[in-house]
């Protein structure tokens, strides 16, 4: 996985964050600015803000976009949580949990964990990893800001975060009983699910960090369903077409997307 945004830039406006944009600027060798007239700014199609909301990102140019941040405390992704109905969301239903409320899940393509927050709303543990270093920036700061409030404590006990490669970490850890989730969960986040122009520019800035090629979503699936004890749920477009060698066991399906539901090879 590797970002098609050539020229970015870290934007420093919060000195309490100071050493997370220093620590990312040496990962990824993005210059860190902390003048809005700088120069770098305006040649950048990309800017990593570091500021009173937190850590986001803005396209810039070309990929011109509102800031996309984490956010588990307001907005949208609040009130769905305080839906009295959650538990039939089909996420919810695709992971099993009215059956197994306790649920341990490994997300392994976490991107803006809007679904890891959903299912530890429900009660789930949820062990996150994202490869992106700044992907997994706006995810640490997301958490960060999420303990701040007493409302989201429970939740947020139940969700932990661990940059890295999901692929090596499932292969290498197939064995580790200890580690081993009941459900893996995977999200490629196509972009035609989206319906607003909006949305569609917003996703494609963040596909750019962590979109799964073809080859390597079936290579994920596959270990996958050898890492979790249960079963895999794969997120996709409502019409996107099945990997030709390995068919679901069943699906949840939506108005415009997917739960495709593989039951976990327990000969592992």
């Amino acid at each position: 996985m590797g970002c098609q945004l050539t020229n970015k830039v870290i934007f420093l406006q919060d000195s309490g964050l100071r050493s997370m944009a220093e620590r990312l600027s040496v990962q990824e060798s993005i210059a860190l600015v902390e003048s809005s007239d700088h120069a770098l700014l305006k040649e950048s199609d990309l800017w990593i803000h570091f500021d009173a909301q937190g850590v986001s990102i803005q396209g810039v140019g070309e990929y011109a976009t509102s800031k996309v941040l984490v956010d588990f405390v307001g907005g949208a992704l609040s009130r769905r949580s305080q839906h009295k109905h959650l538990h039939g969301e089909m996420v919810a239903k695709a992971v099993g949990i009215k059956k197994h409320p306790d649920t341990k899940v490994f997300d392994a393509t976490t991107g803006l964990a809007r679904d890891s927050f959903i299912l530890a709303t429900l009660g789930c543990r949820v062990d996150m990893m994202e490869q992106s270093n700044i992907i997994g920036c706006l995810i640490v700061d997301g958490l960060r800001r999420g303990r701040e409030e007493a409302d989201l404590a429970a939740t947020m006990t139940r969700m932990h975060f661990k940059q890295g490669d999901s692929l090596s970490y499932m292969t290498l850890e197939r064995n580790n009983q200890a580690l081993r989730p009941d459900v893996v969960y995977l999200d490629p986040m196509f972009p035609d699910r989206q319906k607003t122009a909006l949305a569609k520019k917003e996703m494609r800035l963040f596909q750019l960090f962590c979109l799964e090629a073809e080859t390597e979503l079936d290579l994920l699936l596959e270990a996958a369903v050898y890492f979790a004890k249960r079963h895999v749920v794969v997120k996709r477009p409502l019409k996107a077409a099945l990997p030709v060698d390995r068919k679901p066991s069943h699906s949840i399906t939506g108005r415009s997307c997917r739960f495709d539901v593989y039951v976990a090879n327990t000969e592992a």
